[in-house]
């Protein structure tokens, strides 16, 4: 971690600031370690501390801030409440961190990968840079490879390699064939079985792949024995457990998009499930700036994109039903407690 310590000093250099935060998970203990001692190594070597940066008039104090494991402070300002000692929700906006961030001071916040290219740019020059990646998305990546692959780890990269490339680096796949794979986090959506030739950088990935973006890069391969109406369910229960529970369409979309797939996937899909579910998803995402941070986005995206390229697998799953009883057709109506959805089944029925 050392070249990421070096770009924030050289950042807060740039931005005149004298306190430098890293804001790292709590579930990541032993990376924590391995960053608190590179951080003493660094206030021994001179780069931190009231003597200056390397005895320069400037001075800057960095520290690990470790949080609770919450999802939503990866969003820069639930990132700043939990900095802040408070429940990390994201904030509105106005004021912008750069405005009023941390203890209401202008803030800059950037992700730790970036500032990690800071000091090669300035020591290689900005061609060398360039020299990498596409003309769009210049510059290295680092790609988190999981799944069925057969090496997952982490591998860096120029911008712009091809989903197959990818794989490739991590031993090719493991089990079976491709069917699908969830770019850069599942707030970005899945690639299909036949987009294997999509360039991974900033553009391609969203244009001719359908995904929001290439994201963190941090890719789950999934082969051709994968349930695909149970890796989108997996992916919006994690949603609905993670909604700070703020704004109304992450709040109460997200839990009714985890109940229907709950009845999909225990078998009891109803022909309208997979339409209700795609409805859903539009009132979520086709509004923006109607929720405060962009989890409902990323929900919006992960099951639009599931459906799209997988929507006979789900349909599948809810099928017509064979006959109907008077008791089958009772209907569950919607109620709010607590800021929380529930379902009101009448009395008798044995509808879920």
């Amino acid at each position: 971690p050392h070249g990421m310590l070096e770009g924030i000093a050289i950042a807060s250099i740039a931005t005149q600031c004298d306190v430098a935060y890293i804001f790292i998970r709590g579930e990541y203990h032993r990376q924590a370690k391995v960053l608190e001692r590179a951080l003493h190594e660094a206030y021994a070597n001179g780069v931190f501390g009231q003597g200056g940066i390397f005895g320069s008039r400037h001075k800057l104090e960095c520290y690990v801030h470790r949080g609770a494991g919450a999802y939503i402070c990866g969003e820069e300002t639930g990132l700043l409440e939990a900095l802040e000692g408070k429940r990390g929700w994201p904030r509105n906006k106005p004021p912008f961190p750069a405005i009023a961030g941390a203890f209401a001071k202008p803030t800059v916040i950037n992700n730790v990968e970036t500032l990690q290219c800071v000091p090669l740019i300035l020591e290689k020059g900005p061609d060398w840079f360039k020299s990498m990646g596409t003309k769009s998305s210049p510059g290295p990546k680092l790609y988190g490879m999981s799944g069925h692959v057969n090496r997952p780890d982490v591998y860096e990269h120029e911008l712009g390699i091809t989903l197959q490339q990818s794989i490739d680096l991590a031993g090719g796949m493991k089990g079976g064939r491709h069917k699908g794979t969830i770019c850069g986090g599942i707030s970005m959506g899945v690639l299909g079985p036949d987009q294997l030739d999509i360039k991974l950088d900033f553009d391609d990935v969203r244009f001719r792949g359908g995904c929001l973006g290439l994201g963190t890069a941090g890719m789950i391969v999934m082969n051709e024995h994968t349930d695909m109406v149970l890796a989108l369910r997996n992916c919006v229960r994690f949603y609905a457990h993670e909604s700070c529970g703020q704004c109304t369409p992450c709040r109460e979309g997200s839990a009714w998009m985890r109940k229907i797939l709950d009845r999909i996937v225990d078998g009891m899909g109803r022909p309208q499930d997979v339409e209700m579910l795609m409805e859903l998803e539009k009132t979520m995402g086709i509004m923006p700036g109607t929720t405060i941070c962009g989890l409902a986005d990323g929900t919006s995206w992960a099951t639009r994109t599931f459906i799209n390229k997988y929507y006979d697998e789900f349909a599948a799953r809810c099928p017509e039903p064979a006959a109907v009883t008077s008791q089958q057709k009772s209907t569950s109506l919607p109620v709010f407690s607590r800021g929380r959805m529930n379902v009101l089944t009448p009395m008798g029925s044995n509808t879920r």
